[in-house]
């Protein structure tokens, strides 16, 4: 019988499973999210230059009408933790069957996941609809890195 993994040679999902397994079928929330984030980064839209002071800004004019802060990951990772009055309008579930939100296609739209790929993805299909002002911010993690407030849950859940 094969001996079992001592607990330093456990590797967690993120470092196997879906993304080391291109096609395979997954079935968690968590287990898509990371096989949707592995997409070639040809495929990204480039992340706004100065992404630190642009996530900064962003963070002061949330308010504005002028402004929408979009979250294009999976319903379980908007409730385990989000940027407060953000959007969300997951990329699998809404956009990539055409369903776009109803937001004016001139505001600023800062479009965030996990990772920044599928924040780019989403650009691309918004964009392709006439989005006119897209910017990748990247991730939830950056936004927190950077002060963001946020919820968890489905406080302000716009979908």
């Amino acid at each position: 019988a094969a001996e079992a993994p001592k607990n330093n040679e456990l590797q967690s999902p993120s470092v196997t499973g879906a993304r080391d397994l291109p096609g395979s079928q997954v079935a968690s929330d968590d287990n898509m999210a990371d096989a949707v984030d592995t997409i070639s980064q040809t495929d990204m839209s480039p992340v706004v230059e100065n992404l630190d002071s642009v996530i900064k800004d962003v963070i002061k004019e949330r308010e504005s009408e002028n402004v929408v802060v979009l979250d294009v990951r999976t319903d379980w990772e908007w409730n385990e933790l989000h940027a407060e009055g953000a959007m969300h309008y997951g990329l699998e579930e809404f956009l990539q069957k055409g369903d776009l939100p109803d937001i004016d296609k001139n505001v600023e739209i800062y479009v965030y996941c996990r990772t920044g790929v599928r924040a780019a993805q989403a650009i691309r299909i918004l964009q392709e609809a006439g989005y006119t002002n897209l910017k990748n911010i990247r991730s939830i993690d950056d936004w927190v890195r950077n002060g963001g407030p946020t919820v968890t849950g489905i406080d302000g859940d716009n979908q």
